[in-house]
């Protein structure tokens, strides 16, 4: 019957697929190439294996996918999610491997619905996406790596659906919220990669199921650390003027460029540096087109590492480690090509210059500083710091710009370190090269980014310090200085703060403040004064001194403080005037807690380990 030799067609396709001189084993010596390239390979085993029910060796042949698929998990994704790859190949390896999972379910082998590590992987994927994009009208995966902005890469959020149909009996909660992420990127139907109309069309309708409720997350999504990848901050996650901010430093390395230390941010809703949504065509190794340094216009070969991160309510911040062993020059722009006579090649293990990039994240104003310190080996070379801004226009003068943002958010930059720095700028976009057709608004607007950057060089050793503060464009534009070494004044719409951002622990005083360590912030506002230590002992002001080591925010209204800490168990002093002489309560995460009352005036406050919350109040006179 045509059934009978149907059957023996597809065994004979699956003694093919599954004979081992057709797809190397793992002793053999052969690298089987990326990631995405395996998942390609189980999809098709599958697919013809679960369709030979009684062969006597569709048990075999499918345990072999189950096996691979369950060590590409293992490798692949790091501890909280992260995958291996670039944005768009998560997509793409997911694409092949649920619809194997699915196969695999219906057909009453392995059901990767309770695999953790293939729901971990998903849910950073959801958590990775950015603030609604007006330019695409959904919500992106964020164009880093080789991730495109259109259609190509955006539609891979069709698998959001596909998870919450393979889960959706045994998580209904977890499937929920991947419905609603699959909504948030558009509702897709058919992806852009061998899946859409006349190229199996049917499978993404067999795998979607519109009607599985949406759970959206029962609290907003706040920053976090990204293991493997690096950092992301956020605020007023969920609403019309979200601020994201996503910051590589990570071992995550395939299908990356020049990344380290770069990043893709949104500014109250509104792109406003981006990391361009590009792939291949032209391929961007240029760092100065991904916001990060370059090395006497080379290009890093390695990845570094996130050694810190602190999340407070009030502000975020994070350092990246990285030892620059390999460089690369490479041209000027994408189009290249290099310049006659000069090398081209990887210069693999020739050089020991370490790199820290830190990153300091202040909520409200939404703004960030970034301080780079780069040592420097025999090799003496100079660097390079690049920002890319998503603006129509940039006035520089000095270490000032002014930068009009095309969606409505402007930002202010003042590089405040190396000493006399000089702004220059120049633009990069699209036009000079034929539009690929991932480009192509098909059928998501074409979204293809122009940027300015602004560009400072320095000597070899030299450090950078840069504030780089946006604004919506209906606001007056932040008065931004620098009265000292590692220290700078942001005046804002919500009022005034001093940051102190050295490259080491020191003592310094300004303006009537005096701080003990590398990272704090005091701001002024209409809501009271707030002091926080992120790397430091002690801050002392007109209004009161505080020692403790940081992490800390101390926020000060009338006759009380509120705090919170996170960190090792720890003594906070305060000496208040404001209370000097009152009774004082204080209390710990809403309990009555212990004080220390000195006859120096000083309070003493025993701060256990952990995240907590505090309070330290008067309650009248003695």
């Amino acid at each position: 019957t045509e059934r009978d030799w149907c059957l023996r067609a597809f065994a004979f396709l699956a003694y093919c697929l599954c004979d081992e001189d057709r797809w190397p084993a793992r002793n053999q010596g052969f690298h089987r190439g990326n990631v995405n390239f395996h998942s390609d390979d189980y999809t098709c085993r599958a697919a013809v294996v679960a369709l030979l029910e009684g062969h006597p060796r569709q048990k075999e042949w499918m345990d072999y996918v189950e096996r691979e698929m369950r060590l590409e998990f293992d490798k692949c994704v790091l501890p909280g999610g992260a995958w291996c790859e670039a944005p768009n190949y998560q997509g793409f390896t997911m694409h092949y491997l649920i619809i194997a999972m699915r196969l695999m379910q219906l057909n009453g082998f392995a059901d990767f619905a309770g695999e953790p590590r293939f729901r971990e992987t998903m849910d950073y994927f959801f958590r990775i996406q950015t603030p609604f994009d007006g330019r695409a009208g959904c919500h992106m995966l964020p164009t880093v790596g080789d991730t495109t902005s259109s259609y190509h890469s955006q539609s891979l959020q069709n698998v959001f659906a596909w998870t919450a149909a393979l889960l959706r009996e045994k998580d209904p909660v977890f499937a929920g919220r991947m419905m609603h992420a699959w909504k948030r990127g558009g509702s897709v139907l058919f992806g852009n990669h061998g899946l859409g109309f006349g190229q199996g069309w049917l499978q993404p309708l067999l795998l979607i199921d519109p009607d599985i409720p949406e759970v959206t997350p029962p609290a907003p999504l706040g920053s976090e650390r990204l293991p493997g990848y690096g950092v992301l901050f956020r605020n007023n996650c969920g609403t019309d003027h979200e601020s994201y901010f996503l910051f590589k430093m990570g071992p995550i390395d395939q299908h990356f460029d020049s990344d380290e230390g770069s990043f893709h941010w949104y500014a109250f809703g509104r792109p406003i540096s981006l990391d361009f949504g590009c792939m291949y065509r032209p391929s961007i190794e240029q760092p100065w087109l991904h916001s990060t340094l370059d090395f006497d216009r080379r290009r890093v070969w390695g990845q570094g590492a996130t050694s810190q991160f602190v999340s407070l309510p009030d502000l975020d911040f994070c350092r990246g480690e990285i030892l620059v062993k390999s460089l690369q020059r490479v041209p000027d722009l994408p189009e290249g090509p290099l310049p006659p006579g000069v090398d081209g090649e990887i210069k693999w293990n020739r050089y020991q210059i370490p790199w820290r990039r830190e990153v300091l994240f202040v909520k409200g104003p939404d703004y960030v500083v970034i301080r780079d310190d780069v040592g420097a080996d025999a090799s003496r070379l100079s660097t390079g710091w690049t920002v890319q801004v998503l603006a129509s226009d940039a006035e520089a003068t000095g270490p000032r710009a002014h930068c009009k943002g095309q969606y409505g958010v402007d930002m202010a930059v003042l590089v405040a370190e190396p000493p006399g720095a000089q702004l220059t700028t120049s633009r990069w976009g699209y036009e000079s090269e034929p539009a690929p057709a991932w480009v192509a608004p098909d059928p998501m607007p074409a979204v293809a980014e122009t940027q300015i950057a602004l560009h400072v060089t320095a000597a070899p050793d030299a450090d950078y310090l840069a504030a780089l503060v946006p604004h919506k464009q209906e606001e007056p534009p932040p008065k931004l200085a620098s009265p000292g070494p590692g220290v700078l004044t942001i005046e804002h719409s919500a009022g005034r703060d001093l940051v102190f951002f050295h490259p080491e622990a020191r003592r310094r005083t300004i303006d009537a403040v005096t701080f003990d360590g590398r990272v704090a912030v005091v701001s002024k506002g209409k809501q009271g004064t707030m002091l926080h230590i992120l790397d430091g002992g002690s801050v002392e002001t007109a209004e009161i001194s505080v020692r403790c080591e940081g992490p800390l925010t101390l926020r000060l209204a009338g006759d009380r403080i509120t705090g919170v800490t996170d960190g090792p168990a720890r003594t906070c002093t305060i000496n208040w005037p404001a209370i000097r002489g009152k009774v004082r309560r204080a209390m710990i995460d809403g309990q009555d807690a212990p004080i220390d009352a000195r006859d120096t005036g000083e309070l003493g406050l025993q701060l256990p380990p952990g995240r907590h919350e505090f309070s330290l109040s008067a309650g009248g006179s003695r």
